[in-house]
């Protein structure tokens, strides 16, 4: 579950909803996560721009 949440914050930093914790300009952001006993792993990068 723990992935999740990263792809959560990342996308609320990117729509520029996160209030506090907000990182201002923000327009590309970078998520990664292992599952099991690092038997498991997955990367994203998620950005607001286009092309």
């Amino acid at each position: 579950m723990y992935g999740l949440f990263t792809i959560i914050e990342v996308c609320h930093q990117l729509w520029s909803l996160a209030g506090e914790r907000q990182v201002e300009g923000m327009r590309t952001a970078i998520c990664h996560g292992t599952g099991g006993v690092l038997s498991s792993g997955a990367t994203l990068i998620l950005s607001t721009e286009k092309g």
